[in-house]
């Protein structure tokens, strides 16, 4: 699943314009999307940092995501479970290292 800044910003209660440094200074991966008005970053949210992945997970939930997540890829609900359960995975083990330091 793929999110545009504005998205992204819109849904955690952030700026536009903090993500955008944050996307710029951390170098996060994304492709760059033609619409209307020239062309738009969308991040891929398994690429994105723990803590923004984690909060788009709160913000949504699982279940919601996993339905976002199919619907955005237009691939069937499969690709939204498969992504919810990569990206709930990623953080769990990530947590666990944390916990260990």
């Amino acid at each position: 699943m793929h999110l545009s800044i504005k998205e992204i910003a819109a849904t955690l209660g952030l700026t536009e314009r903090w993500v955008r440094k944050q996307s710029n200074s951390q170098n996060w991966k994304y492709k760059e999307v033609k619409g209307d008005s020239g062309y738009v970053r969308h991040f891929d949210i398994t690429q994105l940092p723990v803590e923004i992945r984690k909060k788009l997970l709160l913000e949504f939930g699982s279940d919601r995501l996993g339905k976002l997540s199919a619907s955005s890829a237009q691939s069937g609900t499969m690709y939204g479970k498969y992504l919810t359960t990569k990206m709930t995975a990623n953080i769990d083990a990530v947590e666990k290292t944390k916990s260990k330091t």
